[in-house]
């Protein structure tokens, strides 16, 4: 019987990549083929580049086989730390998460915030100097020295080179059947940001009650700051539109199973650049079984599939005949979110992910 290929799975300690990493764990346990051992990496941007140039050394020098990567928007160490391992011929394999962004600064100066303002405002002006020149071309590097890259997106290209595409797991063990509440509720969950649509969403639904279609609306998550300019723009908008839009903030981890499954409709309304390669809340949708309507964009069209409703990203009028289509017509819109949810719980398995990554990593392991 051949030895499992022992492997560092190595992944922050915080975030939405930190959430599908506990979840990766079932699946990589799972695998007769891998002898997986977990570090937690804190992501602290402040010292990033010398902490992950210290981290480099350490993963380079792991006694495991190889080392499995969680890559986000946030791991500046860890990338660091991948150029660094790579240099000195580690193996390394990668999930790559929100692939059109893949970290947002390589060159942190946060460091130096306690010093007198112009420092700081000159430490941040060389920040974006520095990865405007430099950032594209090191995370090229991190991508082009593993020995696969993995993508939650199917037929994701990062940085010019295919990615495998590896389903995410499901944040629910086991297939429930969804019960519609009695009374419609649209519903939106996610950080507050431009590229996520939320205007659109208000707008289609301020439609709908001029319309006279009467449904709850309930908005949840934040940009993390209730008092900042943006998220009181979203609470005076709905109000403005006399909307019954409740805002209950962040929703934690233990809630967002009964705040989804709760939901008559789960929108996901993100814009053009939204650069996301997949949705957590489009996971949620799908395993949970709730009628979904999604804006048009690559991303969310290959991961939701037939599973949702679309409409045109930005456009208001569209999705909010897209909830009218589901609000009016319940029992096609939860057949179809039936059946999605289904042919997901299917394919995302625990054993398939397990054979599936297991398969890649020992294919790579075994290549010249």
């Amino acid at each position: 019987m051949r030895k499992p290929t022992s492997i560092l799975y190595v992944r922050p300690n915080q975030g939405g990549v930190r959430i599908y990493s506990d979840l990766m764990l079932r699946p990589l346990n799972q695998s007769a083929e891998l002898d997986v051992e977990s570090l937690l990496v804190e992501e602290r941007t402040s010292l990033g580049i010398m902490q992950g140039l210290l981290l480099g050394l350490r993963l380079a020098w792991s006694r495991q086989d190889a080392l499995y990567i969680e890559l986000g928007a946030h791991g500046t160490r860890t990338a660091w730390a991948m150029l660094v391992v790579g240099a000195l011929g580690k193996k390394y394999f990668l999930t790559v998460h929100d692939g059109a962004i893949v970290v947002e600064t390589m060159f942190p100066f946060t460091v130096l915030r306690s010093l007198p303002k112009p420092i700081c405002s000159v430490a941040n002006r060389l920040s974006r100097l520095a990865d405007a020149m430099f950032r594209r071309r090191l995370l090229n590097r991190v991508i082009d020295q593993a020995s696969a890259v993995f993508s939650l997106a199917p037929a994701q290209v990062v940085f010019g080179r295919r990615a495998k595409y590896l389903p995410p797991p499901s944040y629910v063990k086991q297939q429930h059947t969804y019960v519609q509440p009695m009374t419609p509720v649209v519903g939106f969950v996610g950080f507050w940001g431009g590229a996520k649509g939320i205007e659109t969403l208000t707008r289609a639904l301020a439609y709908l009650h001029d319309e006279g279609l009467t449904c709850r609306a309930i908005i949840g998550g934040s940009t993390g700051d209730i008092g900042d300019s943006y998220s009181r723009a979203i609470r005076k908008s709905a109000s403005q539109l006399s909307l019954d839009a409740e805002f209950p903030g962040f929703i934690p981890d233990d809630r967002m199973e009964s705040f989804v499954g709760g939901l008559s409709v789960l929108v996901i309304p993100y814009l053009r650049e939204h650069p996301a390669s997949s949705s957590g809340v489009a996971v949620w949708g799908l395993s949970l079984g709730v009628p979904v309507v999604a804006s048009d964009i690559p991303a969310l069209r290959r991961q939701l599939g037939n599973s949702a409703v679309y409409f045109e990203p930005g456009n208001s009028m569209e999705l909010a005949a897209a909830l009218r289509s589901v609000l009016n017509d319940r029992e096609v819109a939860v057949k179809r979110a039936r059946d999605g949810q289904a042919r997901f719980h299917h394919e995302h398995s625990d054993e398939a992910i397990g054979r599936l990554v297991a398969e890649y990593i020992t294919d790579s392991m075994a290549a010249p």
